[in-house]
């Protein structure tokens, strides 16, 4: 039997489904080796693996101010903003896709979640997950 999990990654990734995020590159003053470019959630897994003792089923990664924007529209359907204050100035926002350029899939619903970071203040623009319909 598996713990099911959510998990709050705050760094840049390329994320390419619900529960996997490539990390792009380390911020915050963070001097890590290793990880750029590896997928987080494998990562956390074969922590775990290795640390033994429970199993886990991490079902999505996701942004803190994106985690932010889903609890807020959890609570009011109106919510289009997720922010954080901290290190840096972070907010995700509901977008329509016809308004992104670099949007070169198929439409299949046509908004989407856009996360803007800028971690020491040093600005880096994301798109992540599609938006979710209530």
């Amino acid at each position: 039997m598996y713990n099911i999990a959510g998990f709050t990654f705050s760094f840049p990734m390329e994320q390419k489904s619900l529960d996997s995020g490539y990390l792009v590159t380390w911020t915050k003053s963070f001097r890590v080796t290793g990880g750029v470019g590896e997928d987080a959630v494998q990562n956390l897994k074969d922590a775990i693996q290795r640390r033994g003792g429970f199993s886990v089923n991490i079902v999505a990664i996701l942004n803190d101010t994106t985690g932010t924007l889903m609890a807020g529209s959890y609570l009011d359907h109106q919510c289009q903003i997720g922010m954080i204050l901290g290190t840096g100035s972070n907010a995700s926002y509901v977008e329509n896709l016809e308004n992104i350029d670099k949007w070169t899939d198929p439409i299949d619903d046509p908004k989407q979640v856009c996360t803007l970071s800028s971690a020491l203040y040093e600005p880096i623009v994301h798109i992540l997950l599609p938006s979710m319909s209530p």
